[in-house]
């Protein structure tokens, strides 16, 4: 069995679900055969988001990391081969802080590559018949904050990395809103095909 940890989000933004949450909630009931999952859902606080994921890999057993957030706007499932040393917040996180144009680590490097040939993954997502794509920026709002964090400060003997931004919900989208989303079922299938490569 694969010891992988799954994290996702919890709402933020005035929204009553993250989709990342939901998602995962269906992968953890249903995972792909032979992967072992350990769920985490993580707050939207920039201060701590890390520092919880990391205390539970500290308890051992994980060969990786798969981490899911929300991107709305986004209509395909975005895999992050990169996290940027910037923070700029759109808006307060969940504790109600913003940070502006700041570094997520003082004098780390400007980026860290994901731990894994990210292309590998969209191919697999898409042969799933999920719309898919390469993003080469996490964004600077939380999700960000925490796949650098996560990369900068992981022990260099856990196999791997990855971050996956998923679209929306339809449920979370108001009649007349030109919003693109995306099933659950589709979103879910997206991060099993993820996880039969990253396993």
């Amino acid at each position: 069995m694969a010891g992988i940890l799954l994290t996702s989000f919890e709402p933020f933004g005035g929204l009553a679900i993250n989709s990342s949450h939901e998602v995962a909630r269906a992968v953890v009931e249903s995972p792909p055969p032979g992967i072992d999952l350990d769920w985490l859902s993580l707050p939207v606080v920039a201060a701590i988001c890390a520092d919880v994921a990391l205390a539970r890999l500290r308890q051992g057993g994980h060969r990786g990391v798969l981490a899911l957030g929300q991107s709305a706007g986004a209509s395909a499932v975005r895999v992050e081969g990169r996290a940027n040393n910037l923070d700029d917040f759109p808006i307060p996180d969940n504790a109600g802080v913003r940070r502006n144009k700041v570094e997520v680590v003082a004098g780390g490097p400007l980026s860290l590559p994901a731990w894994l040939p990210v292309e590998r993954v969209v191919e697999r997502i898409q042969a799933a018949r999920v719309p898919a794509e390469l993003s080469s920026s996490a964004g600077a709002y939380v999700c960000n904050h925490y796949y650098y964090r996560m990369l900068h400060g992981l022990e260099s003997d856990l196999a791997w990395m990855l971050f996956l931004h998923l679209p929306l919900l339809p449920s979370q989208v108001t009649k007349g809103q030109k919003i693109p989303t995306m099933a659950l079922d589709a979103m879910a299938s997206a991060v099993r095909a993820a996880l039969t490569v990253l396993a």
